[in-house]
């Protein structure tokens, strides 16, 4: 009977992913065919923070939100190519997530903002949390972007984005950095934690 159980279980989740792989192709097609030209929204609540693909403990460590013309931030950090127009269906990127952002928007969905760290040795930086959002608001043109950074360790901000401003913040628990590194891929630079229908893995 277990047994039996077990292969039926195996079976149904089996279908689910299916299921899901069949809906996430459906929507990169319809996006790729057809890429409409839409405003990224931003939810820069605090507590949206919690759906996002990294470990509590670094919202923890507490974060200042800023916001900076797009232009600015984009030359603020490392080797901002990756993320280029051009890339926007290019296999660098989960095109599923991309289209994932495409259609959360679309519907008026805001996600939050990108979270950035400091490169491991130059004033600039790298995108921890948000990469496949931060790719699509390159191609519709945004003009101002809000980010997140480690509160105490953003002083790389006032040189890499002098242009940046203040607007928000969450108070830190814990004192353990986030450490930086410039050896991260796009898609290796969050963390893992529960996912959500929104803003996860995005």
């Amino acid at each position: 009977m277990n047994h039996e159980n077990e292969v039926a279980n195996f079976i149904e989740s089996r279908k689910k992913l299916i299921e899901e792989s069949n809906e996430r192709q459906a929507l990169v097609q319809k996006y790729r065919k057809n890429t409409p030209k839409i405003t990224p929204q931003w939810n820069t609540q605090p507590e949206a923070l919690i759906h996002n693909n990294i470990d509590e403990k670094e919202i923890d460590l507490g974060l200042t939100l800023y916001l900076a013309p797009f232009k600015d931030v984009w030359n603020g950090i490392y080797k901002p190519s990756i993320y280029d127009k051009k890339t926007l269906w290019k296999k660098v990127h989960e095109q599923w997530k991309i289209a994932r952002v495409i259609d959360n928007w679309l519907h008026n969905i805001p996600l939050t903002p990108i979270i950035m760290i400091k490169h491991g040795t130059k004033d600039m930086g790298l995108i921890l949390d948000g990469n496949h959002r931060f790719t699509v608001a390159r191609y519709m043109d945004c003009e101002n972007i809000p980010f997140w950074v480690q509160t105490g360790k953003d002083s790389w901000v006032s040189i890499a984005i002098p242009s940046a401003a203040k607007i928000g913040q969450i108070e830190p628990r814990i004192t353990s950095p986030i450490e930086s590194s410039d050896n991260l891929a796009p898609d290796d630079k969050s963390r893992l934690s529960a996912p959500s229908e929104t803003s996860s893995l995005l």
